[in-house]
């Protein structure tokens, strides 16, 4: 598999180097390489297979296109816990067909809670991977 937007960073300190890679259509960091200044110095001096640390992440967005929407849906008067308005707006993606979508559970910005007449609401940015 061949990345179209494929990125890297590297970044040099004194106790270890760290190298990440990036997806940059999926939007997905999908690894983290750990090296101590031995394992740096022996991978500089073309020695082959030299052992590091390795974490991965996100490898199922990998090579997909990010996309991403906000979503407002009704609250109860009294404001919910963070938790609780997680489920909400899992819910309510799931009443719409679009449980396939992922909300930010992120819940205080400015603009997160509004009321329209009766009604209260929440919003939050929702993204998805296709």
């Amino acid at each position: 598999m061949e990345l179209k937007y494929a990125k890297i960073s590297l970044l040099f300190g004194e106790r270890q180097t760290t190298i990440t890679l990036h997806d940059g259509e999926s939007g997905t960091t999908f690894a983290e390489i750990t090296l101590t200044p031995d394992q740096l110095s022996s991978a500089l001096s073309r020695i082959g297979h030299t052992p590091c640390k390795i974490q991965l992440f996100g490898l199922d967005r990998v090579n997909k296109k990010l996309e991403i929407d906000n979503f407002r849906f009704e609250i109860p008067k009294e404001k919910p816990t963070n938790d609780q308005l997680l489920w909400l707006c899992k819910k309510a993606l799931k009443e719409i067909g679009k449980e396939d979508w992922t909300p930010d559970n992120y819940w205080n910005n400015q603009t997160t809670f509004v009321s329209v007449g009766n009604k209260n609401y929440a919003q939050t940015t929702i993204r998805r991977w296709v």
